[in-house]
């Protein structure tokens, strides 16, 4: 059987209490037959009692402090090792960081790339129509009529082939996606650039709309979605792009504007998704 500290000195506790008990009933009994040696004996032994009571909190209070500076060095530990885990969970998040825009960096740079590739190719290829080493002698303007932008159909040579448009409209669609909205914004930007006549690009300027507003860039994105509407009218963008560029009029508190823009997409696209939407969205701000 184990005895603790704290067992000590209750039994020495019980056994100073037991002598000091003694003591009070012998003197009662023994009157004045109690002698001063009698008295000084009781006396040393009282004291050592007293003494041998006071060792024993003496060590029940050192067992408590004890015990209170392990607790302290536990929770001690405990914070350290919270905290330790805390650091390594930034660590991997700031990594992780890290290969992100690694990878961004590497998307930017292979566009980059493809687009000096394009500029190239097109500073090498002879105007359409013209085969090479041929002189063009039909006296057509290769750039169109009137000399201004190309057909779909016969586009000139600065337009990009099918597939490298497909592929960067891709790409910038995805980055767009995948909430890289900075990558994604440049991307729609060259593209608009190198062929703004492509089949895509009413698609290109509306994302290139949503991206500014990801980006709470509103007056660009205003700015886009009415480059949609005026240059790509027939598009299937164009209703959508008027009825984003409203919803944003009505948040700034331009009322007037944004009625004029939802009966824009009712009259000249009454067949299209956004109609209806739009004129519950003009009867929501009272026109």
């Amino acid at each position: 059987m184990t005895i603790t500290v704290r067992d000590c000195g209750t039994a020495r506790t019980a056994a100073v209490i037991a002598r000091l008990g003694l003591v009070a009933a012998l003197f009662p009994l023994a009157g004045c037959f109690a002698t001063k040696a009698d008295v000084e004996v009781m006396g040393s032994s009282v004291r050592r009692d007293v003494a041998a009571l006071q060792e024993g909190q003496r060590a029940i209070m050192s067992g408590l402090l004890g015990g209170l500076d392990s607790l302290e060095a536990a929770d001690s530990r405990l914070q350290t090792t919270m905290l330790g885990e805390l650091e390594r969970r930034i660590r991997s998040l700031e990594r992780l960081f890290n290969e992100l825009l690694e990878v961004s960096n590497q998307n930017n740079l292979l566009l980059q790339q493809i687009l000096d590739e394009m500029a190239d190719l097109a500073a090498q290829a002879p105007p359409m129509g013209v085969q090479p080493g041929i002189p063009n002698v039909s006296g057509a303007d290769p750039a169109g009529p009137g000399g201004g932008p190309a057909s779909a159909a016969g586009r000139g040579s600065s337009a990009m082939s099918e597939a490298v448009a497909t592929q960067l409209y891709g790409m910038a669609l995805d980055q767009f996606n995948r909430g890289n909205v900075q990558a994604a914004r440049e991307s729609f930007r060259n593209f608009l650039a190198e062929d703004p006549d492509h089949p895509l690009a009413p698609d290109a300027q509306f994302f290139l709309g949503r991206v500014y507003e990801d980006l709470d860039d509103i007056g660009n994105a205003l700015a886009s979605y009415q480059r949609v509407a005026e240059l790509y009218p027939e598009s299937g963008r164009a209703p959508s792009a008027l009825f984003r560029r409203a919803r944003l009029e009505a948040e700034r508190g331009n009322t007037a504007i944004a009625r004029r823009l939802l009966e824009q997409v009712e009259t000249k696209y009454p067949d299209s998704v956004e109609a209806p939407l739009a004129r519950e969205e003009r009867a929501r701000l009272g026109g």
